[in-house]
């Protein structure tokens, strides 16, 4: 069911290590061709945008901001928008996941009540067995990220000794010694020390988990890359992809918002990973860095 897709051929430029497109690139394959429809979306979405996001392996693509994906009439569900429009695969949403459909552009509140919240992709198995490499982002807000939370953002863990594929927005298990409050990570041989400092809270950061089976796996948060390992034998997980809460603990999982979610079937490289932050930056009141390079030149 989630196959990568077709390979685009896209005329795109690179500059300051940021992919920018040109008014010719092409579609992917597959790709859902429909009239632009502005009220789709609960943010300005960036048409013109001179930034593109990554489409090649992009496998979902779960948008609380747009409604087709999530649509308020259905408040369990949120559907996979990877070809353009509302697909059948989904997460089901448990526990008391609620909509702001303003804060970040259009939001899922998770944690308000403590553990519970969570959003499932059923039969979405991420582990090695089914694909070598992955790529999983997230555009998330946490309202806590003191020491006593371990704030599991999205992934496959099954809570024993073969673990699995996971993004962490904090954990404390990951800090320096000495430092207050957790720091974002993601599961590989085992904890290792961030070198990305304390998790922010209250203000929206991007966070990408590409991992490499048997290479080199990274954190990037907000572009900014930390080494998870330098060589990752990813574990095997469960078969589903779960959002906002771990699937079996439940002292872990998030205090805040999520707002988009991509998974890719391919590590994406940093250009792309910091082409897709420029393309979503405006929704939250960021921007690119001006050291990217210019979109104007």
């Amino acid at each position: 069911m989630y196959e990568p897709t077709t390979e685009v051929k896209c005329a795109c430029v690179e500059k300051g290590g940021v992919t920018i497109s040109s008014p010719n690139e092409t579609k992917p394959e597959g790709q859902i061709s429909k009239p632009f429809d502005p009220n789709r979306y609960r943010y300005k979405y960036p048409r013109k945008s001179r930034y593109r996001v990554a489409d090649y392996g992009l496998m979902l693509a779960l948008d609380a901001g747009d409604k087709e994906s999530f649509n308020e009439s259905e408040p369990t569900s949120w559907k996979d928008v990877s070809k353009g429009g509302a697909s059948q695969i989904e997460a089901n949403i448990q526990g008391a996941v609620s909509l702001d459909s303003e804060l970040g552009g259009g939001s899922l509140r998770f944690g308000s009540n403590g553990g519970g919240d969570r959003a499932v992709v059923s039969g979405m198995d991420i582990s090695p067995n089914r694909f070598r490499d992955i790529t999983i982002e997230v555009w998330i807000r946490l309202e806590n990220a003191d020491s006593s939370i371990r704030g599991w953002a999205v992934g496959n863990d099954d809570g024993n000794s073969t673990g699995g594929r996971s993004l962490i927005a904090n954990d404390p298990r990951f800090s320096p010694e000495g430092m207050e409050g957790g720091a974002s990570a993601i599961s590989a041989n085992g904890a290792y020390v961030s070198t990305l400092g304390v998790t922010p809270t209250q203000e929206w950061m991007q966070l990408v988990g590409v991992w490499q089976h048997g290479h080199t796996s990274y954190l990037y948060r907000n572009g900014n890359r930390d080494v998870a390992s330098s060589e990752t034998n990813n574990k095997i997980g469960i078969p589903d992809l779960v959002i906002g809460g771990h699937p079996t603990e439940s002292d872990m999982n998030i205090d805040g918002e999520i707002a988009l979610v991509r998974v890719y079937s391919r590590a994406l490289s940093v250009k792309e990973i910091k082409s897709n932050f420029c393309f979503s930056a405006p929704r939250f009141d960021m921007h690119c860095p001006s050291d990217w390079g210019s979109m104007n030149a």
